[in-house]
Order: structure tokens, then sequence, then C-alpha cells
């Protein structure tokens, strides 16, 4: 079930089918001629305790810790360790994800909920969970969109996940919060205001920006004060079905950072999903119905996750120099290195 990521298995039928391979059977030490079958995973997926994933999963996040791949960089000096919470579909079915973005992204649990619009709560308990297996501090930054610009969220990422949380949002969401902010940011541009400004080019995104930021904002009812920050991209290349301007406020309890810092984190809250949800999908087409069972998913994408930070793991190990010096100047996808990993599992498992 784990290596369905790492080996691109689109199907639990795949899976079967694979499993009748000599070459796969070999590497798992097994001489039957079938396995287990599709039906068969299906219904033991459903009685797995959930913590039965805790140990690999703790492992996993020392040895991300140990090998330097937790922290991003803002900056010259400035390295973080960010987490990011979304919630996506699966079937139909959804489930929130708790992942570490750092050098590669490593997703840690995730909590199903059958509803829509559920989100927020099985959001919550993902994190408790992934702080009580962890540790408070387990993350620095917390990411999040719209949805959890709440004190709520705001107080437990301070008193029990040990983190500041960031958000994302319109202002059509969060107008009581940026009363004030807009106060101080439209309303007084003086040096002596305590408005922070910056603007320039971002060659990346292909867009002018300009940030407006101002600290030690008092929510009533939130012991901590916020950081919040106002940002504009004019957008220089037509974007297909999105306007040419975005505007959008960014709100966090981290004192300190910087406009750009806040900008930058702001946008790396889409790794979670162009880099977790999407890729998952392209690898074992997590999108479509494996089951209408909820316990099902739940173990699915906690071996989901086990598999695609094995996955991560090899595509930090190999470099873009090794594939070239391979394949010569075809274009490097996604693809050829799930490829190249299918092909380094048959070989290994030969020389066995």
């Amino acid at each position: 079930m784990i290596y369905m990521v790492p080996l691109g298995m689109k199907s639990l039928l795949k899976l079967d089918h694979d499993s009748r391979r000599s070459y796969v059977r070999k590497s798992f030490g097994s001489t039957r001629r079938l396995v287990c079958s599709d039906t068969t995973v299906e219904r033991v997926m459903r009685q797995l305790p959930c913590d039965v994933f805790s140990g690999v999963i703790k492992k996993i996040y020392q040895q991300i810790l140990g090998l330097g791949l937790s922290r991003i960089s803002l900056g010259a000096e400035k390295q973080f360790r960010i987490g990011i919470v979304d919630g996506s579909g699966f079937g139909k079915q959804y489930a929130s994800v708790v992942m570490i973005a750092g050098a590669r992204n490593f997703p840690l649990t995730a909590e199903v909920y059958v509803k829509y619009g559920k989100e927020l709560s099985a959001s919550r308990r993902a994190l408790g969970r992934v702080t009580k297996l962890l540790g408070s501090g387990w993350c620095e930054i917390l990411l999040g969109d719209e949805l959890y610009g709440t004190r709520e969220d705001f107080r437990r990422c301070r008193e029990e996940y040990g983190c500041d949380l960031l958000v994302k949002a319109g202002e059509e969401r969060l107008t009581i919060i940026l009363s004030d902010a807009k106060g101080l940011i439209f309303g007084c541009l003086s040096d002596e205001s305590g408005v922070e400004k910056v603007s320039g080019v971002d060659r990346n995104r292909c867009c002018e920006y300009e940030v407006r930021k101002v600290e030690g904002i008092t929510w009533e009812g939130l012991a901590y004060p916020l950081a919040i920050a106002w940002v504009r991209e004019t957008y220089l290349k037509p974007r297909p079905n999105k306007p040419d301007i975005e505007i959008f406020w960014v709100i966090t309890t981290k004192q300190g950072l910087s406009c750009n810092d806040m900008r930058d984190l702001a946008h790396r809250r889409w790794q979670i999903e162009n880099g977790f949800f999407k890729k998952l999908s392209f690898l074992v087409k997590s999108k479509k119905v494996y089951t209408h069972n909820a316990s099902c998913l739940r173990s699915l994408l906690q071996m989901w996750i086990i598999g695609f930070c094995l996955f991560e793991a090899f595509l930090d190990e190999i470099s873009e120099d090794d594939l070239r010096q391979m394949y010569g100047k075809v274009r490097i996808t996604l693809g050829l290195m799930l490829e190249e990993l299918r092909l380094s599992f048959l070989d290994l498992t030969c020389r066995q």
C-alpha cells in the first residue's frame, strides 16, 4: 500500500495486479502467487486503528529534521519551519491534511470528514494529533487560508501547538479585524505612522507588487497582537480566468516579519495544493472514488502519506544533473522521475 505512491499505482486493482509480479513478491519476501486482492485490501483498511501509523510518522519527522529538510529561508538570514493545513476532496469524501513545507513537501497526517463544510473542525483534530505526537513547536509558523482566521485558531496555535498562525484572506471575510489596520495603512502614510511599505517586481510571478504592513493591532478577545499586511499585485501578462490585479491581506501573530516575508509566506500556502494534493492525484489518482468508507479512506491516506514522503526523499537525493546525463536534453518531468524510481526499484530487486 505504501509503495502505491512511489511506484505510481493508480488503483487498488493495479496494486492487485502488480503484487502478482515475481519481482514485487520477491522484494517483500513472499512466495505466494496471490499476495492480496483489491477487495481484501479495502476490507482490511477499514479495521486499522488510527495510531498504527504514529511511530512511522514520528520517525519520518525526525529524519526530516536530521537531514535539514524541514526549514525554508526567507531573505538572507531568516529560516523557519513552516507547517501548512488545508482540506481537499478525495472522491466523494474530504480530508484535512497537515504538512511540513521545507526543502521538500512532507505531509504528516490526514483527518477525514464526510460532509462538506466541516474542514475547520477536522483540521483542528489533525493539528491536535500532530502536536500530541511530535510535541509543541513542531512548526514555527502555520499557514492557512481565510477559513482559519478566527480568534480560536490564532489562540490554539500560540497556546496549544506552540507556533504562530499566518492566514491569507480577502477583505470581505475579515472586515472586523482589518478596520483598525486599514485606518493606519491608508489613513496615515507618513514615516512616523509605523507603516512599513515596499514595492518591486517579482520576476518569477511576472508581477509588480506593493506591500504595506503594520504591527501591534489588537483584536478584542485575542490576547496576542497581530501583524497585518495589505498586498496588491499587478500581473504583467494576461492570466486565463484570473484578474490582472489581485489584492489580499496577510494576518499573523508572528511579529518582526518584513513586508516581503509576509507576502512570500502567503504565496507558500499554495505548496500544499500544488506540492501535495495535485502531485498525489497524479501518482495514485487520489481524486477518484477509491472507497465510500471513511475509515478505509483514512487508512489509505495515512499509507499514501508515508509513501509520498519516501517519494519526496528520493527526489531530494537525485539531482537534475544526474538526469541530464542519463536522458540528455529531454524535459525533466515528474513522470520521468517516477519512471526512474520504478527502474531503480526493479534493478535493486533483481540484484537481490
